[in-house]
């Protein structure tokens, strides 16, 4: 009976130790179920927070692109205003250069129109050929036209 007894005991011990290795295996489990239930969340995190990356990277080129596009629209506005400005100045030269030519009409206009009334440089023939007659014509400040005349000659052909 004793050794009955003893055996029951042992029995017992035995029970209660697999019952304490039951319990600490299920603490084990239960402390590894919250391990891989918090490693999830973080590579659920973590995969987020590389689609995020991955997006802001793509943003970040698409910007890039569109900052070389403006930097190259900048350019050609640049070039295009220094055209236009080249363009006013051949304007404003073309202005200066008209109003000159007009100066210039005008002026010959009133010469020939001076010259026109000088009895003497009309063409004077003799022999059917005409004579050599070097003519200058002076206007004074005041407007006058002066004239002389310079050699009889015939003109050699």
């Amino acid at each position: 009976m004793l050794v009955e007894r003893m055996e029951q005991m042992v029995r017992i011990q035995v029970g209660y130790a697999e019952e304490d290795g039951k319990i600490a295996r299920e603490a084990v489990a239960a402390e590894k179920d919250e391990e891989i239930q918090r490693l999830q969340r973080q590579i659920q995190d973590l995969a987020r927070g590389s689609s995020d990356t991955q997006r802001l990277r793509d943003e970040i080129e698409m910007l890039k692109e569109r900052t070389d596009a403006a930097e190259k629209s900048e350019m050609e506005v640049m070039k295009l205003r220094k055209r236009l400005q080249d363009f006013d100045e051949l304007k404003r030269q073309y202005k200066e250069l008209s109003d000159s030519n007009k100066e210039y009409v005008d002026k010959n206009i009133e010469l020939e129109e001076a010259v026109k009334t000088i009895p003497f440089l009309k063409v004077i023939k003799y022999d059917s050929k005409p004579l050599n007659i070097d003519v200058c014509v002076h206007v004074d400040t005041g407007g006058r036209i002066q004239e002389r005349s310079r050699g009889n000659g015939r003109e050699d052909k």
